[in-house]
This record gives C-alpha cells, sequence and structure tokens, in this order.
C-alpha cells in the first residue's frame, strides 16, 4: 500500500518560503556579480546590491503563494489516497488497501515473520438492518470498527472486507495471543450499546482466526480464517474457532447450548 503523504505544516511552509528567498538572493547576487566582474563599471556595486536586496522583497510574496498551491495540492492528493484506501462509513482499510499491504515482496527479512488473520463477521447483522434499518446497520458498523481499533495495536491492519465482515491482520503474534485479541474483540463487541434514536442495538461477533508466516499467500490465509469463521456459525455464534491452538468459546453459554442452537436453526 502506497504511504499516504503528511499534510503540509505551517513551519514547512515558512521554511520553503526562506529558502526560496535565500536561493534566490544568492543567485541574482552571483549573476550581477559576474557581470559587474566581465563588465567592470562605477555601478557595479550598486547594481549587486539591489540584485541581492530585490529578491528579498519579491520573492517571499511568490514563494509564500508557491507554498500556499503545494499545500492544498498535498491536502488534495491525502484526501484522494484516504478516500482510494479507507472505507468511508468506519474509517477501516478497505479490501484494496488490504490486498496492496500483502502485495508480494522480495523484502528476505519478511520471511522471519510470523501473522495472525482474524476473519470477524457481526451475527444476525440482516436481522438488525431488518429491525432498525440501514442507518441502525450503520450505526452498528462505525461503532464496531470503533471498538475494533482499540482491541487492536497500531500496527495491525483493521480492514472492512466487506458488508458486515471485518479482518484483522497482525505481526508477530503466536497462535494463543491471536486468539486473547480476538476474546478481547468478542467481548468488546458484546458490551457494546449502539445507542440509536430511542433505542439501544446490542450485537455480537464470531470470528476465525488462522497464523502463518510471511511467505503464506494471503489468499490462503484468508481462505483458511474463513473456514474457521464458518465453524463458528455453524456453532451458535458469538464465538472463536481458531486452527491453531484449539477452539475458545467467547461467550458464557456452555458449548452444549451453542450445538444445540446451530441444530436449531
Amino acid at each position: 500500500m502506497r504511504a499516504i503523504q503528511k499534510p503540509m505544516t505551517l513551519y514547512d511552509m515558512i521554511r520553503l518560503t526562506a529558502l526560496r528567498t535565500l536561493a534566490s538572493s544568492a543567485l541574482a547576487g552571483f549573476v550581477a556579480f559576474v557581470i559587474g566582474w566581465l563588465s567592470p563599471g562605477p555601478y557595479s556595486n550598486t547594481v549587486i546590491l539591489y540584485a541581492i536586496a530585490i529578491p528579498f522583497f519579491v520573492t517571499p510574496f511568490l514563494s509564500w503563494m508557491t507554498a500556499a498551491a503545494l499545500r492544498d495540492a498535498r491536502a488534495a492528493q491525502i484526501r484522494a489516497d484516504e478516500l482510494a484506501y479507507t472505507d468511508s462509513l468506519t474509517g477501516a482499510l478497505n479490501r484494496r488497501a488490504f490486498f496492496e499491504a500483502n502485495a508480494p515482496t522480495d523484502d528476505a527479512a519478511a520471511h522471519t515473520h510470523r501473522r495472525a488473520i482474524l476473519f470477524i463477521d457481526i451475527d444476525n447483522f440482516k436481522a438488525i438492518n431488518d429491525a432498525y434499518g440501514h442507518e441502525g446497520g450503520d450505526a452498528v458498523l462505525r461503532s464496531f470498527a470503533k471498538r475494533l481499533q482499540v482491541c487492536v495495536r497500531k500496527s495491525d491492519l483493521v480492514v472492512r472486507f466487506g458488508g458486515e465482515e471485518f479482518v484483522v491482520e497482525a505481526e508477530d503474534l503466536l497462535p494463543q495471543d491471536a486468539e486473547k485479541v480476538a476474546q478481547r474483540i468478542s467481548r468488546a463487541a458484546r458490551e457494546d450499546c449502539v445507542p440509536f434514536r430511542n433505542e439501544t442495538i446490542r450485537y455480537s461477533v464470531s470470528i476465525g482466526v488462522t497464523c502463518g508466516d510471511a511467505t503464506s499467500p494471503i489468499d490462503q490465509l484468508l481462505a483458511a480464517a474463513d473456514a474457521q469463521l464458518y465453524l463458528a456459525k455453524n456453532a451458535g455464534r458469538d464465538c472463536i474457532r481458531s486452527d491453531g491452538a484449539g477452539m475458545t468459546d467467547a461467550a458464557a453459554a456452555p458449548s452444549g447450548r451453542r450445538v444445540a442452537r446451530a441444530a436449531a436453526r
């Protein structure tokens, strides 16, 4: 994924203006000196003085206008990058950003890194949309995305993969640590109370977890995590399944009740 540029600050604009002013004065003074040396005359020193002084009055104004134009152009580029790589509803990364970040690389150091993929699905999201409309569903998506960001590290990728599905990619996590992150996410969702009009929307999530190294194809890791998510859904939802260190039920309900709920569907 292409790195997003930083906004141009007031300090950057002042520095650019000062450097351009000094550079133009030095260049003008040098040119005037060379001309005066090649064609000496009684006014050579005066010409050199004016050549140095005039840019100090003219260049700052022109340079400031240039800096302002660069600031606006950079802001527009940053906004375009955000729209290209960010989900506009939740602020999470989108699929394009995820796959560009996982593009094949020749970096040998990356081969020593482990990474975990958490595939997350909001349970019964269609029922939420049916009960509260798409505005209620959007409120849940925004709220969960915020809680998801709090549950993971800043270096982890948080992606809205599509609809009510989210993906978290975390580097250097053992399977048991990845499951702990999944437990934290599951608990945060279950404890969330989304205010919507005069009501409160409650929801839960199902999570599939898989781990691999940087040489594992991302499609393969996604498929493995998705398979675990499917098992979590079949287990009655609101739980976690992992192909690493076994399975973890996130909710307090006993596993037998989950099987009964799955069978009743």
